[in-house]
């Protein structure tokens, strides 16, 4: 079915002119279902709708225009998840105006408070703000919402994700009882809904049916690499491409500044974005990357999140997300409005069952792929070198006469043949060299249950004993040498934690290791690891119980009954 114009949505006229003038040419799906439900009707709303599908249009011009007569109150409130989203939506609203109501404030953490005071002690008719900030204007009775007609929750689902469940009801306990509350939400978990059955009143329910449409323009690729490859896997990707424009999403605050120093080293143009930094670098950092001006932003989950950058060709999940919900959340950042993406993710030999749960709860369809071979990388970067040639030679005409009189000065002396080359190696120096890539191992799978294998031979154990038991990496490493005869040099990357531990070993020992310590010998039990989501090796490291007489032992024991 057609989507309707704006026309048909019960807009204004000033406000279809302005659209109009920004180039608005027909409503996305969510608009057209948000809009004329929001003018017209006083029910609430409940709308299911990825980022970057319009979402904040569909709310923002009825605000506008329910809200373009000035009051002596606050009369609407938009909670975000983050100030980078805050910034964004108080823009947009702002932008949809045709005059100078209503008048918009946005309140986050990381900006001076006594600036955001001062803008709403001058009269204010719509808050964009954080959950944190609007607390924190609320305490210091800065911000009355007792008279708010709307209360609009933006990426509900990000925001009880991100903890934000407390700040969300003592908000709902300030606001005007009888206020109209939106909802807007990617993904609709239980804690979302236990929020609008608790909290709306007679609500309805409206969903995108376009929302599979960014996985439909979103390519989605995995490929199985070892984790010390994964930067000459990435480099191979981004110089595979004319116009690369990518996030990259690290597990860690730490994973975010090594991959990002490493890629600055060999010289690409990246930003690193976590929660570390202060609020004027994180600034400084998106407007690069929003200009261009750095092609690539290494950020992790919690930074990037509220983060809407047009154009992104590429997302790339250097480590596998948590879980399928922030799988798609990460993806949906590129393949939007229209324009193609591909999202690639790094899958180590001892993810694959991780990939395929992940694979089976988001849905959708994620295809094996292959790293670039160097051949192929050098032949997609001389095939750009000798198109921006003939484009460059198209345009220099015989009037240019600079460039003109300077070939003249080097054919005189030197032949044209070897002077063209000079003049490419001096202009792409270093691009077509293929020893600036390094060599990836192919990775294999054995497919019978529990054998993951890279072509090095090697595999992961999980032994169930650790620091508790009275292991250390010495003695697990004498353990292992002791039962399988390897030499040290074959028994790596040991992890000792309190109730358990990891160390990789080669494949054809692994199995023998296994079957001894099901014997009699005295050996903890030992396994091939498997990939749970969490800890290192895949293992979440659970707190050791307090030891009798240790720390408080008053409060932590209980009488025996």
């Amino acid at each position: 079915m057609a989507t309707p114009g704006f026309e048909s949505l019960g807009l204004s006229e000033k406000t279809l002119a302005l659209l109009k003038k920004r180039g608005f040419e027909e409503p996305t799906p969510i608009q057209a279902l948000a809009i004329p439900l929001l003018l017209s009707g006083e029910r609430d709303l409940v709308a299911r709708a990825r980022t970057g599908t319009g979402k904040t249009a569909a709310f923002g011009l009825p605000l506008v225009e329910r809200l373009c007569e000035p009051a002596a109150f606050v009369r609407a409130l938009v909670l975000v998840p983050t100030r980078e989203l805050a910034i964004q939506v108080h823009a947009e609203i702002v932008s949809l105006r045709h005059g100078a109501h209503p008048r918009t404030v946005a309140v986050y953490g990381g900006q001076a408070i006594s600036l955001q005071i001062r803008s709403l002690e001058r009269g204010v008719d719509v808050v964009v703000g954080t959950p944190g900030r609007v607390i924190d204007m609320i305490q210091r009775q800065k911000l009355d919402l007792s008279r708010i007609e709307f209360l609009v929750l933006d990426e509900a689902d990000e925001m009880l994700d991100m903890g934000f469940a407390e700040e969300i009801n003592a908000i709902f306990d300030a606001v005007n009882p009888e206020r109209r509350v939106l909802m807007f939400s990617a993904t609709m978990p239980e804690a979302v809904m236990r929020v609008a059955r608790r909290r709306l009143r007679d609500f309805t329910t409206i969903e995108d049916h376009a929302r599979t449409a960014p996985t439909e323009l979103t390519e989605q690729i995995w490929l199985e690499v070892r984790e010390q490859d994964k930067m000459e896997a990435f480099t191979r990707i981004v110089d595979m491409e004319e116009d690369f424009y990518g996030l990259v999403f690290a597990r860690t605050r730490v994973d975010a500044d090594r991959i990002g120093q490493s890629l600055e080293e060999r010289g690409y143009p990246v930003e690193t974005l976590h929660g570390d930094f202060a609020q004027d670098h994180r600034d400084r950092v998106m407007a690069r990357f929003r200009s261009g001006k750095a092609r690539i932003l290494v950020a992790t989950d919690v930074a990037a999140r509220g983060i809407d950058v047009e154009g992104l060709t590429h997302v790339v999940n250097w480590s596998l997300p948590q879980d399928s919900q922030a799988y798609m959340h990460r993806i949906g950042r590129t393949g939007r409005a229209g324009n193609e993406g591909t999202a690639i993710t790094f899958v180590t030999p001892y993810e694959y069952r991780k990939l395929t749960r992940m694979r089976e709860g988001a849905g959708t369809s994620i295809r094996k792929g292959s790293v670039p071979k160097v051949s192929d990388v050098i032949d997609a970067r001389r095939a750009r070198a000798i198109a921006r040639v003939n484009t460059v030679a198209e345009n220099v005409g015989a009037d240019d006469s600079s460039w003109i009189t300077l070939a003249d000065e080097i054919l005189a002396v030197t032949e044209a043949r070897v002077a063209l080359a000079s003049c490419l190696s001096i202009a792409f120096a270093g691009t077509l060299d293929p020893e600036r890539y390094a060599q990836i191992a192919e990775v294999e799978r054995d497919e019978r249950p529990g054998r993951l294998v890279d072509q090095t031979g090697q595999t992961r154990l999980f032994v169930s004993a650790g620091r508790s038991s009275g292991i250390d990496r010495k003695g697990l490493a004498a353990m292992i040498r002791r039962v399988s005869g390897l030499p040290d040099r074959l028994i790596d990357g040991i992890k000792v934690f309190d109730a358990f531990s990891l160390v990789t070993v080669p494949f054809d020992a692994a199995e023998r290791i296994i079957r001894e310590s099901r014997g009699s010998g005295g050996l903890p039990r030992m396994r091939v690891a498997k990939e749970d989501g969490g800890g290192e090796g895949g293992y979440r490291a659970r707190p050791t119980p307090p030891r009798a007489g240790s720390g408080a032992r008053a409060k932590g024991r209980r009488k025996r009954t």
